[in-house]
């Protein structure tokens, strides 16, 4: 059967860069400082998504109470000063429903653009819909095809060949395979890195989950596991904090 050590991602260049940007100065191999400075670093995302989402709570009471006007001001303050994609998509979906007009439409497309510029992935989608149909900017296919790929979450890329790959590893419903395993879990791996090659936030998280938790088809391994979903964090995939903060504290 295809073992896990068979597929591992540690004899790439795109480890090595991993190490590079996730490292100090003269640290790439002291684990204990790349724990500290990634808790450090997860602690302080961590307090911001508290804080956030109190803030957002606030604001989404306020559009239900029918306060539309001042909770749009506070949405524009979040979404320019707090680089906060949840906050630019309300606004534009606000503008969406209260502006009716192309001047609107114009408007609801720039703060999901904004939205999508901070990799928030309902927002990439929206305006790959807009591209393609042309609402709110010049019709451009190239554009919606590309806002279409970048709005894939990375399982939906490469969960369907490593559930393939396990599947002919374990024997479930089909022979083992050998062959097919490997076939599939090299699939798997090779799309997961063209997304790493592009410093993939969400890709980085899941690859960090795997090697934290040995999931097929990757080897367990804490260190690498910390070093991606530290890169995730860095490139702002928040999510990556309260992971970081298990895998670091082991509660």
């Amino acid at each position: 059967m295809a073992r896990a050590a068979d597929v591992d991602l540690s004899s790439s260049a795109t480890h090595a860069d991993l190490v590079k940007r996730t490292s100090g100065t003269n640290d790439a191999n002291n684990s204990k400082l790349l724990d500290a400075r990634a808790l450090y670093l997860a602690l302080r995302i961590q307090k911001k998504i508290h804080t956030d989402a109190v803030a957002n709570e606030t604001i989404a009471e306020g559009l239900d109470d029918g306060h539309i006007a001042s909770e749009e001001k506070r949405l524009k303050s979040l979404a320019n000063n707090r680089a906060d994609g949840w906050a630019a998509f309300t606004l534009g979906n606000i503008i969406s429903a209260t502006q009716p007009s192309i001047t609107g439409s114009k408007k609801s497309f720039h703060w999901m653009k904004v939205a999508a510029s901070y990799g928030y992935k309902p927002a990439e989608r929206a305006i790959a819909v807009d591209y393609q149909n042309g609402i709110g900017v010049k019709r451009d296919e190239a554009l919606a095809s590309y806002w279409f790929n970048q709005s894939r979450y990375v399982g939906q890329v490469s969960g369907p060949y490593c559930g393939l790959a396990k599947t002919y590893t374990d024997g479930r419903w089909v022979p083992i395979s050998t062959t097919n395993s490997r076939l599939y879990a090299q699939k798997c791996i090779s799309d997961i890195k063209n997304l790493l090659k592009a410093h993939d936030a969400s890709a980085e998280y899941q690859v960090g989950m795997a090697y934290i938790n040995g999931d097929f088809p990757l080897k367990k391994n804490r260190e690498k596991g910390i070093r991606y979903l530290y890169a995730a964090l860095k490139n702002g995939y928040s999510p990556a904090a309260s992971a970081l903060i298990k895998a670091i504290r082991g509660n």
